[in-house]
């Protein structure tokens, strides 16, 4: 007979898919596991468990049998991190100086880094390695650590003994400092090398600009600006020097002019005034002719002019008169009439000499400064022909002397640098100084043992939490076994 389905039945009864199925089956294998007896299963487990430990353990002793004895030593290097700085003057040439940073100034760059790197080189552990007799490959990096905020740099080495790790470390010192002084001096010499290609067109330079002045003063007679300004001073002073002369002159000019109007002689005169009045002849003349007045004078006076006495006397006077003026045209044969007269007026007044004789001394420095005058103004124009013709020249030469100077400082400064730099060889790599040095290490290196251990108490722990987990797994394996 036919089975009739109810229409209430679902057409299509979802069924567990295979990973479902498959999960249930290994939860219910591991859930009733085997058909062990509770005893034997016990029996079982604890064979289990000693054998695990004694896997571990037994690894770990032969880790600690066989593994090598090791020594360690340590020591720390520090970077000063100040800077220093020199300068040198010349003077009248320049100034040549060097300076040298503070090796942490930069927030881009960290010496430490550097250095660490440079510890870690073939270059550096080659040449340790060679030190200690021992194959590049053989011989095992330093471990290095940089302590943060500090100039610090921690270094730690290892070997088999202690007299080996003292002398590792000691090796891996002076190569680091062997490698980071011939860094140094190679930036030296390359810095030289530099320069002194430098120096050849400084030198080719200095000897030409040398060459252009010593021409230029050969042809032009300017030597120095010191020169051209004595030559500019001189002109000034003299200059001065002829105002002052004029102004002299111009005061002679006034006493002169006042002391011809007091005497009524002008200084042409004067000389024939004193002629007259040092000549005895002539005086005794003058004096005669004098008395030869007074006593026509008298007798005019008396008899009148017919009186024959009076004629007498007239004829002696004008024979005086002309006795008078014979003895003048022989002392003073280039006077006139005229001057004669007021020659002879002045000759007879006896206290005029000091006044004749200051005419004459005024007379005499008036000339001197004129003479002074005519010859200083013929100097002055011949200077100031030169100071004209010099101006050009002396543009000239400042320029020739600019252009040596600059030479001659550009020369020098980077002849100094040479020097000035060998100085301070701590610009591009900072002098690195042992804080610590690395002690004899006094026993051996237990460090792996204690981590062997400590690795297999971990191991024990975890492997006997792990089989508890699989004691007690049947009532929760078996939940969730009814839960899928």
């Amino acid at each position: 007979m036919t089975e009739s389905r109810s229409p209430d039945t679902p057409q299509d009864t979802a069924k567990p898919s295979l990973g479902r199925r498959m999960l249930g089956v290994l939860l219910g294998w591991a859930a009733r596991g085997s058909s062990m007896r509770p005893r034997t299963r016990r029996a079982a487990y604890l064979l289990l468990t000693t054998a695990i430990l004694s896997v571990i353990w037994g690894l770990t002793i032969a880790f600690i049998a066989v593994a090598p004895v090791t020594y360690t030593t340590s020591w720390t290097m520090i970077l000063p991190g100040t800077g220093s700085g020199l300068s040198v003057n010349f003077e009248s040439i320049g100034q040549a100086s060097t300076s040298a940073n503070s090796s942490y100034s930069s927030s881009s760059l960290d010496p430490k880094v550097n250095y660490r790197a440079i510890a870690e080189s073939p270059a550096v552990l080659e040449r340790a390695a060679r030190t200690v007799d021992m194959h590049p490959d053989d011989y095992a990096k330093p471990k290095i650590k940089l302590t943060d905020q500090t100039a610090l740099i921690a270094f730690q080495t290892s070997a088999p003994s202690a007299r080996a790790a003292l002398e590792r470390a000691n090796a891996h010192i002076d190569a680091f400092n062997e490698v980071i002084e011939q860094l140094r001096n190679d930036e030296q010499a390359r810095r030289e090398a530099v320069i002194r290609r430098s120096l050849e067109t400084y030198d080719r330079t200095l000897k030409d600009t040398q060459r252009k002045l010593l021409d230029f003063q050969s042809t032009s007679g300017l030597v120095s600006m010191e020169q051209f300004k004595e030559l500019t001073l001189s002109v000034e002073e003299f200059k001065d020097t002829l105002e002052m002369r004029d102004g002299e002159l111009s005061a002679l000019n006034a006493r002169l002019t006042t002391l011809s109007s007091r005497l009524g002689l002008d200084a042409s005169q004067a000389g024939g005034v004193i002629a007259l009045q040092r000549d005895a002849r002539y005086q005794a003349l003058l004096t005669q002719a004098a008395e030869q007045a007074a006593s026509l004078d008298e007798a005019r006076g008396k008899w009148g002019e017919r009186n024959p006495e009076v004629i007498n006397l007239a004829a002696g006077l004008a024979s005086l008169e002309r006795s008078l003026a014979s003895r003048m045209r022989e002392l003073l044969p280039r006077q006139t009439s005229r001057n004669q007269s007021a020659l002879r007026a002045a000759a007879g007044h006896a206290n005029q000499d000091s006044l004749v004789g200051e005419l004459i001394t005024l007379d005499t420095q008036r000339r001197g400064v004129i003479s002074e005058l005519e010859t200083g103004r013929a100097y002055l124009a011949a200077r100031q022909q030169r100071l004209d013709n010099s101006v050009a020249k002396a543009a000239q030469l400042q320029d020739l002397l600019r252009e040596q100077q600059v030479a001659t400082a550009v020369y020098t400064t980077a002849l100094a640098k040479i020097d000035i730099g060998q100085i301070d060889p701590f610009a591009s790599y900072p002098m690195l100084q042992i804080l610590d040095p690395p002690p004899l290490p006094e026993k051996a290196d237990s460090l792996g043992i204690k981590l062997a251990i400590v690795g297999a108490l971990a191991a024990s722990v975890f492997s006997i939490i792990g089989l508890i987990l699989l004691w007690i797994r049947k009532p929760y394996l078996l939940r969730l076994q009814q839960s899928v």
